[in-house]
């Protein structure tokens, strides 16, 4: 498991489904959990920003596993995105295998006017809050 990333009063907690143990780390940034071939990502932050957004990528690594063919990411939290937290996105959008599926719930209309404006509905399933 790979620890000492991240600064102070940011991480993550991470969980997977009962066979797997659960795993934790420095704070709060997402809990995940693997169901099968379905990755949920629950993002428990205000902003997924250039500043989260390098710990961000290391939770998802860390919650990955190569069963993994589909992503939904619960955005219910987030009321900010940059063009960090969309290169995030994006990554995670080009490691899955083709056809690729990423959805996006519970998205605040700031955070799914700046996915609408990159044209980004046609990369990711979207679902507003």
């Amino acid at each position: 498991m790979k620890r000492g990333f991240g600064r102070e009063g940011r991480g993550f907690v991470l969980h997977r489904d009962e066979a797997m143990p659960i795993r934790q780390m420095m704070s709060h940034l997402l809990s995940s959990i693997l169901s099968n071939d379905l990755l949920k990502i629950t993002l428990t932050l205000p902003r997924l920003d250039a500043r989260v957004v390098a710990d961000f990528k290391a939770a998802v690594e860390e919650a990955w596993s190569p069963e993994v063919k589909r992503v939904e990411i619960d955005f219910a939290t987030v009321e900010f995105l940059d063009s960090s937290g969309v290169g995030a996105l994006l990554s995670i959008y080009k490691r899955l295998p083709a056809p690729a599926q990423v959805r996006l719930v519970n998205l605040q209309p700031g955070v799914q006017t700046v996915i609408e404006m990159l044209r980004l509905h046609r990369v990711f399933e979207l679902q507003a809050a």
